[in-house]
């Protein structure tokens, strides 16, 4: 089978943000002191030693990675620039699979296509997708959530669809960011998804579990619940003892501000890890020309979204199940960010916020799906 005529624009678009973007991430110099570290603590023990200290982490338990990079590293070296192909290799896998979920049958739907491929480029959130480690766990993580959500909306993938035990598995032994597959495929179950079933969607949770399992098992857990590191308040960053002081006796109020401001970053680009600078700068009387460029843009397309979502109906089932992926995805990947706040933490959810931007962008665009006044 061949792909329909309207795939070749999103995916030639796909293709130049993939140069474009490729040309400066091979021109950039590397942070240098990451890679030695990740490396260091990769290659210092044999692999018996290797996997039983990537199994026994406490916060950060991402075992999957560090033996990963340690493969990695005995197979290539330090060959710099296999790693930094990889980690192209796997931003032009994301965009492959938002297309593939996307499914843009029309030439307009493939201009709503490309929108929302410009969205996912333009957020904040998806700089870590080149970030340097020197594997990406980060766009490795989202390659096998969104090939999870692609699963789920395919009715081929029912007969098999027990292949999500092993990878909400494999998700989350790689980054937490795994443990959204598990209620976004209950979710999408729930509604009918035509590749999910009740077998399904126990295989997912019993990943889920076993993660579980090994993670209390062998890691360990010590204050993974606590504040342990610096994050974003109010308009400054505040080191973890302050946050200590301020929170001691309701963590559950900083909890709710990580995540609230989480969710607001992927909407209005503000605020950024935390910290509300764009407000700060008004204040000052100091807001440069790229901060009113990237709030205002993000606003006016929240504001599109919001508006579509009221005057434009789904167009078809399809429509309607990427609208869930999508506000799943932002809702539960800003719950993600409760222990602290990254502009990282949003990449989840700034893909689902592309997703439910495809969908409205695309029913305005057909325009036979308006809502007429009675």
């Amino acid at each position: 089978m061949t792909a329909p005529r309207s795939y070749w624009l999103p995916s030639a678009w796909a293709l130049g943000w993939t140069s474009a973007l490729g040309l400066a991430f091979f021109a950039i110099p590397w942070p240098y002191v990451d890679v030695v570290n990740v490396l260091r603590d990769a290659t210092s023990w044999g692999w018996q030693d290797s996997i039983r200290n990537a199994f026994s982490r406490d916060i950060e338990y991402r075992p999957l990675f560090t033996l990963g990079v340690k493969a990695a590293y005995q197979i290539v070296g330090l060959r710099l620039w296999l790693y930094q192909a990889l980690v192209l290799l796997q931003f032009a896998a994301v965009l492959a699979l938002l297309i593939w979920l996307f499914r843009p049958m029309s030439g307009r739907r493939a201009i709503a296509a490309c929108l929302a491929l410009s969205c996912v480029v333009g957020l904040h959130s998806t700089r870590i997708l080149f970030g340097f480690w020197p594997l990406n766990h980060h766009s490795g993580g989202l390659v096998l959530l969104l090939l999870a959500t692609a699963l789920a909306l395919d009715p081929r993938t029912r007969p098999r669809d027990w292949i999500y035990f092993p990878l909400t598995l494999a998700a989350l032994l790689l980054l937490e960011s795994g443990l959204l597959i598990a209620p976004l495929l209950a979710i999408l179950w729930w509604v009918e998804a035509p590749g999910t079933s009740t077998r399904g969607v126990l295989s997912a949770v019993g990943g889920l579990v076993l993660y579980l399992g090994i993670r209390l098992g062998f890691g360990t857990m010590g204050g993974s619940l606590g504040i342990y590191t610096s994050s974003g308040l109010g308009f400054s960053d505040v080191n973890p003892e302050s946050l200590r002081n301020i929170f001691e006796h309701a963590p559950w109020l900083f909890w709710s501000y990580n995540v609230v401001a989480t969710f607001l970053t992927v909407l209005f680009s503000e605020p950024r890890a935390g910290v509300y600078r764009f407000v700060q700068s008004l204040l000052h009387g100091e807001t440069p020309l790229w901060q009113w460029i990237q709030v205002g843009s993000s606003a006016l397309t929240t504001a599109v979204v919001v508006v579509a979502l009221f005057v434009a109906r789904p167009a078809s089932a399809r429509d309607r199940l990427l609208l869930v992926v999508g506000v799943t995805l932002i809702v539960f990947g800003s719950a993600l960010g409760f222990l602290y706040t990254r502009d990282r933490i949003a990449l989840s959810a700034g893909v689902g916020y592309a997703v439910v931007l495809y969908v409205t962008i695309a029913r305005l665009l057909e325009g036979d799906g308006l809502r007429r006044p009675e």
